[in-house]
């Protein structure tokens, strides 16, 4: 086969992969009025190109065809601002709620740790900068990794710097209902030491903060690269939720008890 043959062979190919996607998404997902997935579990882009094509709207839309509810966008704060209300816009015609999107992270500076009067600032703009995306995107969740350790400061200060700088920024998002999500990371002799490096640790840090704005995002992913047990983290979970539970039922106050038909999205890797 010669070079433009070759090439147009391919372009039709190409095109008739994206039809086949297309057509598949229509037999899965809710044109046909096929059931949805009830958990928002949320695809990221680029997960479908093969099939939807190389357009980040396209890939939204061929997700919901697929019968998904959510959609997580790590980098949906950088794209452009007409994109973002697209997407929005789009997310709310096929009923597809924003996952999380990554509002800050540190991989080498210990911006929480130990934290001076400019990163203090330079926090406070970044958590206006995540509220103005979460209203244009309608989103709730957003994931920080909040930096490394600081070989200048004992670990008790660097715990209390964290602690008081991540109650700063959740003051901030807690006034628009956003939910700021820590992300452990593995640290190892080739990486720093960061910040958040277990399951357990986040999780006291997330309850010393003692935020609704402060939450804890399991990545199965790093944690099997950590010492973590999972099964002692989810039972302290567990345990925890089933004295909300208790609390509710004993308050006649009218409100549902925590359902685990849960509305958090979920990423492919939580």
């Amino acid at each position: 086969m010669k070079g433009p043959e070759f090439a147009t062979a391919a372009s039709e190919s190409a095109a008739l992969s994206v039809e086949w996607g297309r057509a598949k998404a229509n037999r899965m997902g809710g044109r046909e009025g096929e059931p949805k997935f009830k958990f928002h579990f949320a695809p990221h882009p680029n997960l479908f190109r093969h099939h939807a094509g190389n357009g980040y709207l396209d890939q939204i839309k061929f997700a919901a065809d697929c019968g998904f509810t959510a959609w997580e966008d790590h980098g949906m704060m950088g794209r452009p601002v007409e994109l973002q209300e697209k997407a929005a816009e789009i997310m709310a015609e096929r009923e597809v709620a924003m996952g999380a999107f990554m509002g800050y992270a540190s991989f080498n500076q210990p911006t929480f740790s130990h934290p001076t009067s400019d990163s203090q600032q330079m926090l406070r703009e970044r958590m206006g900068q995540i509220l103005t995306c979460a209203r244009r995107t309608q989103a709730r969740w957003v994931t920080v990794v909040p930096g490394t350790m600081s070989p200048q400061r004992e670990l008790a200060g660097q715990t209390a710097s964290v602690i008081e700088t991540l109650k700063m920024c959740c003051e901030i998002l807690a006034a628009e209902g956003v939910v700021m999500v820590l992300k452990p990371q593995v640290s190892s002799p080739h990486q720093p030491d960061y910040v958040l490096t277990t399951l357990p640790q986040a999780y006291k840090i997330c309850r010393a903060v003692a935020s609704p704005s402060c939450k804890l995002l399991v990545d199965l992913g790093v944690s099997a690269m950590t010492p973590d047990n999972l099964d002692a983290v989810w039972s302290t979970l567990t345990r925890r939720k089933t004295r909300v539970e208790s609390s509710n039922s004993s308050k006649p106050t009218g409100k549902s008890k925590i359902s685990n038909n849960s509305k958090t999205p979920i990423s492919q890797t939580k």
